[in-house]
């Protein structure tokens, strides 16, 4: 590549490797390489020191002369997370636009009638249903105590709103936590 230039997209997302790749770096390699700007040349997700993940970053590689159009398509991405950026040679831009929520379901001290009848994806699909165009399920992370579901939307508090109240209809959702990210 001529005047070949890695820029990194730091993710200020908690997604597990998988859902990072499914959801950024397939989809951002894809239409990179279509219109011949560049490709994803790599990626990582940063773990605390229990495994739950705490943000993401992705390696672009590009050239100086696609560098802007590059920029510019990754800020119009609404579904990065604020305080995300794009470094570059130690030069930082700030993008994003998405806030994030965090559902902990309690994992231990329901009855265990609840757990054995407990679907995760039906409770995904009747969020999500809920959440209509104010937000979505992104990833997870299953701890010791809770499971941790991971939505992120344009409205914190809409999402909290809407959420809090679905909560209220389901078993599997008492003692949860709903905490902001």
């Amino acid at each position: 590549m001529k005047d070949e230039l890695f820029m990194y997209l730091r993710l200020n997302m908690k997604l597990m490797p998988i859902d990072r790749g499914n959801i950024f770096e397939d989809p951002l390699n894809e239409v990179l390489m279509k219109n011949e700007d560049g490709e994803v040349t790599g990626g990582g997700t940063f773990l605390d020191k229990d495994g739950k993940p705490t943000s993401c970053d992705i390696e672009i590689k590009t050239t100086t002369e696609n560098k802007d159009k590059v920029i510019s398509f990754l800020k119009k991405l609404d579904i990065i997370a604020k305080k995300s950026y794009i470094e570059i040679n130690g030069e930082k831009i700030e993008i994003g636009a998405s806030e994030g929520l965090s559902l902990g379901l309690n994992g231990t001290d329901l009855e265990q009638e609840i757990y054995d009848t407990y679907d995760s994806n039906i409770l995904l699909e009747e969020i999500e249903e809920k959440l209509g165009d104010n937000g979505r399920y992104y990833s997870y992370y299953v701890g010791d105590k809770y499971t941790y579901l991971y939505f992120y939307g344009s409205s914190y508090s809409k999402m909290k709103e809407i959420i809090e109240e679905y909560t209220k209809t389901s078993p599997i959702c008492e003692k949860c936590v709903i905490e902001p990210i």
